[in-house]
């Protein structure tokens, strides 16, 4: 594991994303603070029940970078690092160094454990909305919807987690969500999450795609979501 990332303070962090802002909320405006907590709230019901799959990369001001693909099944998790490491737990049980989702593996250090539970950490804050006010002179917070779109079924939104009164050229938080109009679950899911992540003074830049799928009686697994046609995702 890379030192840069093995930090158990990481875990106590704050998401913020790379998007400008307008200097102040315009009268009228609407803030979407519902409509976004009532996604976020079905997104982790969602991922609870089925699998998530979850493409993580973080960057540091340095410019050295960490990827990873993170699983979720209700009864395991993993962290794949690479094409021959992954490093998974069954629920209630310790991190293994295991290639057969935690059946069989080598157990890792406590400390290693935090550096795990760290990078677990990145992909569920944004499905929590963890977030850090630190300056209370911009108000509250505003969910702003900065984008939208429909297309062949597939409904896009673009969310920004402002302030009641944001500072020109600064960063917040947006959350990307999707909703299939023929989907196994029709409602809207977060799909996406991009920028840095505060830890003290410094900050790792962060995004995040999500996946859900399931799996049918007699045939292979079934994304809730899909990706599209190229198979990436763009704010």
């Amino acid at each position: 594991m890379n030192a840069l990332f093995c930090s158990p303070r990481l875990a106590a962090c704050a998401f913020a994303v790379l998007f400008s802002s307008p200097s102040v909320t315009l009268a009228g405006e609407k803030n979407h603070s519902d409509f976004v907590a009532a996604a976020l709230k079905h997104s982790r019901e969602v991922a609870a029940q089925h699998h998530l799959v979850a493409q993580v990369n973080i960057t540091t001001p340095e410019g050295r970078t960490l990827k990873f693909q993170y699983d979720l099944y209700p009864e395991v998790e993993r962290i794949k690092v690479s094409e021959d490491v992954s490093y998974a737990r069954k629920r209630g049980a310790a991190w293994l160094l295991s290639d057969d989702w935690g059946k069989t593996g080598e157990a890792v250090g406590a400390e290693e454990g935090l550096d795990y539970d760290t990078l677990v950490s990145f992909v569920h804050a944004p499905l929590n909305s963890v977030t850090e006010t630190r300056d209370a002179a911009q108000g509250g917070s505003f969910m702003r919807l900065i984008h939208s779109s429909t297309k062949e079924g597939r409904e896009r939104f673009v969310f920004e987690h402002s302030r009641e009164q944001p500072k020109s050229g600064h960063v917040y938080p947006c959350f990307l969500f999707e909703r299939f109009k023929d989907s196994e679950v029709p409602e809207a899911l977060l799909c996406g999450f991009e920028g840095p992540l505060y830890t003290g003074d410094r900050i790792l830049m962060v995004s995040v795609t999500y996946d859900y799928r399931l799996k049918h009686a007699g045939r292979t697994k079934v994304r809730l979501v899909s990706l599209n046609a190229t198979g990436n995702r763009e704010m």
